[in-house]
Protein backbone atom coordinates (compact mmCIF):
# COMPACT_ATOMS: atom_id res chain seq x y z
CA UNK A 1 0.00 0.00 0.00
CA UNK A 2 1.73 3.09 -0.77
CA UNK A 3 1.47 6.36 1.24
CA UNK A 4 -1.51 8.18 -0.85
CA UNK A 5 -3.78 5.10 -0.24
CA UNK A 6 -3.11 4.60 3.48
CA UNK A 7 -3.70 8.65 3.82
CA UNK A 8 0.54 9.25 4.86
CA UNK A 9 -0.28 12.27 2.92
CA UNK A 10 -2.24 15.52 4.48
CA UNK A 11 -4.41 17.88 2.87
CA UNK A 12 -1.67 20.87 3.10
CA UNK A 13 1.17 18.52 1.52
CA UNK A 14 -0.98 17.26 -1.23
CA UNK A 15 -1.23 21.14 -1.94
CA UNK A 16 2.08 21.44 -1.50
CA UNK A 17 2.52 19.26 -4.15
CA UNK A 18 -0.05 20.52 -6.35
CA UNK A 19 2.00 24.10 -5.61
CA UNK A 20 5.24 22.65 -6.77
CA UNK A 21 3.70 21.17 -9.85
CA UNK A 22 2.57 24.71 -10.50
CA UNK A 23 5.75 25.94 -10.24
CA UNK A 24 7.68 23.62 -12.11
CA UNK A 25 5.19 24.55 -15.30
CA UNK A 26 5.93 28.07 -14.66
CA UNK A 27 9.68 27.17 -14.98
CA UNK A 28 8.89 24.91 -18.13
CA UNK A 29 7.28 28.67 -19.73
CA UNK A 30 10.51 30.22 -19.06
CA UNK A 31 12.64 28.43 -20.11
CA UNK A 32 10.45 27.60 -23.65
CA UNK A 33 12.82 30.04 -25.43
CA UNK A 34 15.62 28.34 -25.18
CA UNK A 35 14.47 24.98 -26.40
CA UNK A 36 15.95 25.55 -29.81
CA UNK A 37 19.27 26.17 -26.98
CA UNK A 38 18.68 22.86 -24.61
CA UNK A 39 18.49 20.61 -28.20
CA UNK A 40 21.81 21.78 -29.51
CA UNK A 41 23.51 21.24 -26.00
CA UNK A 42 21.96 17.78 -26.12
CA UNK A 43 23.10 17.24 -29.49
CA UNK A 44 26.99 18.11 -28.63
CA UNK A 45 26.29 15.72 -26.11
CA UNK A 46 25.62 17.08 -23.17
CA UNK A 47 22.36 16.06 -21.31
CA UNK A 48 19.03 17.77 -20.94
CA UNK A 49 18.76 17.55 -17.43
CA UNK A 50 22.15 19.47 -16.87
CA UNK A 51 21.11 21.95 -19.59
CA UNK A 52 17.70 22.70 -18.40
CA UNK A 53 19.14 22.82 -14.46
CA UNK A 54 22.08 25.30 -15.39
CA UNK A 55 19.33 26.92 -17.23
CA UNK A 56 16.96 27.80 -14.24
CA UNK A 57 19.55 28.55 -12.16
CA UNK A 58 21.21 31.09 -14.10
CA UNK A 59 17.67 32.56 -14.67
CA UNK A 60 17.40 32.66 -10.85
CA UNK A 61 20.26 34.55 -9.87
CA UNK A 62 19.43 37.20 -12.83
CA UNK A 63 18.51 40.71 -11.19
CA UNK A 64 14.64 41.59 -11.85
CA UNK A 65 13.78 44.19 -13.99
CA UNK A 66 10.62 46.54 -12.40
CA UNK A 67 9.03 49.39 -14.01
CA UNK A 68 10.43 52.70 -13.55
CA UNK A 69 14.17 51.31 -13.17
CA UNK A 70 16.70 52.69 -15.68
CA UNK A 71 18.71 50.14 -17.16
CA UNK A 72 20.98 49.31 -20.31
CA UNK A 73 18.94 48.02 -23.12
CA UNK A 74 20.51 47.16 -26.82
CA UNK A 75 20.49 49.26 -29.64
CA UNK A 76 20.55 48.53 -33.49
CA UNK A 77 23.86 49.16 -33.15
CA UNK A 78 24.77 46.77 -30.68
CA UNK A 79 25.75 49.31 -28.28
CA UNK A 80 23.54 49.79 -24.52
CA UNK A 81 22.30 53.10 -23.87
CA UNK A 82 20.46 54.02 -20.70
CA UNK A 83 17.02 53.80 -20.98
CA UNK A 84 13.88 53.79 -18.79
CA UNK A 85 11.40 50.63 -18.31
CA UNK A 86 8.45 52.03 -18.73
CA UNK A 87 6.14 48.90 -18.00
CA UNK A 88 6.81 44.69 -18.01
CA UNK A 89 4.38 42.72 -19.95
CA UNK A 90 4.94 38.82 -19.46
CA UNK A 91 8.77 38.45 -21.08
CA UNK A 92 8.64 41.78 -22.76
CA UNK A 93 9.69 45.08 -21.50
CA UNK A 94 8.75 48.25 -22.73
CA UNK A 95 11.44 50.77 -22.39
CA UNK A 96 12.47 54.08 -23.26
CA UNK A 97 15.62 55.51 -23.80
CA UNK A 98 16.63 58.53 -22.29
CA UNK A 99 17.55 59.92 -25.68
CA UNK A 100 13.70 59.75 -26.79
CA UNK A 101 12.97 56.43 -28.39
CA UNK A 102 10.13 53.88 -27.31
CA UNK A 103 11.01 49.93 -27.91
CA UNK A 104 9.61 46.68 -26.68
CA UNK A 105 12.44 44.14 -26.19
CA UNK A 106 12.45 40.55 -24.09
CA UNK A 107 13.29 41.40 -20.36
CA UNK A 108 16.78 39.74 -20.36
CA UNK A 109 18.31 41.61 -22.66
CA UNK A 110 18.27 44.51 -20.38
CA UNK A 111 21.30 45.36 -17.56
CA UNK A 112 20.41 46.98 -14.64
CA UNK A 113 21.66 50.57 -14.48
CA UNK A 114 24.25 50.79 -11.77
CA UNK A 115 27.20 52.54 -12.31
CA UNK A 116 30.32 51.64 -10.40
CA UNK A 117 33.60 53.43 -9.57
CA UNK A 118 36.24 53.03 -11.72
CA UNK A 119 33.59 51.13 -14.39
CA UNK A 120 34.43 51.87 -18.29
CA UNK A 121 31.80 53.80 -20.23
CA UNK A 122 31.87 55.46 -23.64
CA UNK A 123 30.76 59.19 -23.63
CA UNK A 124 29.77 61.15 -26.15
CA UNK A 125 31.69 64.63 -26.45
CA UNK A 126 29.82 66.71 -29.43
CA UNK A 127 32.98 69.24 -28.71
CA UNK A 128 35.47 66.37 -29.68
CA UNK A 129 32.99 65.06 -32.52
CA UNK A 130 32.50 61.43 -31.37
CA UNK A 131 32.60 59.00 -28.30
CA UNK A 132 35.03 58.28 -26.47
CA UNK A 133 35.96 55.85 -23.61
CA UNK A 134 35.87 56.93 -19.91
CA UNK A 135 35.80 55.57 -16.38
CA UNK A 136 33.13 56.60 -13.41
CA UNK A 137 33.34 58.70 -10.98
CA UNK A 138 30.07 58.73 -9.25
CA UNK A 139 26.37 59.11 -10.33
CA UNK A 140 24.07 62.00 -9.63
CA UNK A 141 20.64 60.50 -9.63
CA UNK A 142 19.15 64.21 -8.93
CA UNK A 143 20.27 65.98 -11.96
CA UNK A 144 20.68 62.28 -13.92
CA UNK A 145 24.26 63.10 -14.61
CA UNK A 146 27.23 61.07 -14.45
CA UNK A 147 30.68 62.29 -13.42
CA UNK A 148 33.55 60.77 -15.82
CA UNK A 149 37.44 60.76 -15.73
CA UNK A 150 38.36 61.31 -19.60
CA UNK A 151 42.32 61.49 -20.26
CA UNK A 152 43.07 62.89 -16.57
CA UNK A 153 40.62 65.64 -16.73
CA UNK A 154 36.50 65.25 -14.88
CA UNK A 155 33.53 65.71 -17.05
CA UNK A 156 30.04 65.28 -16.42
CA UNK A 157 27.83 63.96 -18.99
CA UNK A 158 24.34 63.74 -19.14
CA UNK A 159 22.77 59.95 -19.31
CA UNK A 160 21.61 60.17 -23.14
CA UNK A 161 25.48 60.68 -23.66
CA UNK A 162 26.51 57.31 -22.16
CA UNK A 163 26.81 53.78 -23.38
CA UNK A 164 28.41 50.92 -22.80
CA UNK A 165 29.75 47.04 -25.09
CA UNK A 166 27.61 44.70 -25.41
CA UNK A 167 29.26 41.04 -24.16
CA UNK A 168 28.54 40.42 -28.35
CA UNK A 169 30.27 43.11 -29.70
CA UNK A 170 33.96 42.93 -30.00
CA UNK A 171 36.14 45.67 -29.47
CA UNK A 172 38.04 47.75 -32.19
CA UNK A 173 41.38 45.80 -31.27
CA UNK A 174 39.96 42.45 -31.76
CA UNK A 175 38.08 43.44 -34.79
CA UNK A 176 41.03 45.31 -36.84
CA UNK A 177 43.90 43.19 -34.83
CA UNK A 178 45.57 42.19 -38.07
CA UNK A 179 45.21 45.60 -39.57
CA UNK A 180 46.82 47.47 -36.63
CA UNK A 181 49.58 44.68 -36.43
CA UNK A 182 50.63 45.20 -39.83
CA UNK A 183 49.89 49.25 -39.66
CA UNK A 184 52.55 49.26 -36.73
CA UNK A 185 55.40 47.01 -38.86
CA UNK A 186 54.94 49.52 -41.82
CA UNK A 187 55.32 52.39 -39.76
CA UNK A 188 57.90 50.85 -37.85
CA UNK A 189 59.68 50.20 -41.09
CA UNK A 190 59.54 53.19 -42.64
CA UNK A 191 60.47 55.31 -39.32
CA UNK A 192 63.86 53.10 -39.57
CA UNK A 193 64.14 53.88 -43.92
CA UNK A 194 63.47 57.32 -42.55
CA UNK A 195 66.16 57.49 -40.43
CA UNK A 196 68.38 55.53 -42.50
CA UNK A 197 67.78 58.38 -45.23
CA UNK A 198 68.76 61.26 -42.95
CA UNK A 199 72.12 59.96 -41.36
CA UNK A 200 73.19 59.61 -44.98
CA UNK A 201 72.28 63.26 -45.96
CA UNK A 202 73.55 64.28 -42.71
CA UNK A 203 76.96 62.06 -43.28
CA UNK A 204 77.51 63.65 -46.61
Amino acid sequence: MNRLDSGHLSEDELQGVLSRAQALTTEDHELAPFEAFVQAAQEAGIPRDAVVQALRERLASRPEITSGQLVYAPSTDGWLYVARVQRIQGDIAHIQFVSGAEVALPAHQLQPFAPLPNQKVDVHMPSYGGWYGANVLNFNPQIQSLSVNMWGSTSTVTLDCVRIRSKDKPNFWETHRGLITQVAIAAVGFGATFGFVIARVISR
